[in-house]
């Protein structure tokens, strides 16, 4: 779970986000990123040298202090304005967000290029009937 909204540029007084105001009061939360978006090898050359799956605490390191756009592209920023309508930041305005502040680990689980997925079938997942 994201810890801060990375599409909204201002701090806003009443987060949205669970794991902030889970923080806000006070609980010690634990966020985890999976590299499934990204390669991280441009910014950690020995990546794939990791066991996979590696779990790697973020805070002090390279990937911790890379912008979190980088992990997770976004193609625009939205604000609230006064009168509840949003309009796009500039690029060049959006805060710099270091994937730290944003995840505490990340799960390696190979290059992006060795990943797959599955949907996982209905017959799994029990509905609930009330």
């Amino acid at each position: 779970m994201l810890r801060k909204a990375p599409l909204v540029n201002p701090k806003s007084p009443q987060s949205r986000l669970v794991v902030e105001q889970l923080e806000n009061a006070g609980v010690k939360v634990f966020t985890n990123w999976t590299n499934t978006h990204t390669d991280m090898d441009s910014l950690q050359a020995d990546i794939r040298t990791w066991p996979k799956p590696s779990l790697t605490v973020f805070r002090g390191t390279v990937l911790g202090a890379a912008d979190f756009t980088f992990f997770y592209p976004v193609s625009g920023a939205m604000a609230p304005q006064k009168d509840g309508s949003a309009v796009p930041i500039p690029r060049t305005q959006w805060r710099s967000l270091p994937m730290e502040q944003q995840f505490d680990a990340v799960l390696y689980v190979g290059p992006r290029s060795a990943i797959t997925h599955s949907r996982m079938s209905p017959l799994l997942c029990p509905t609930r009937r009330t």
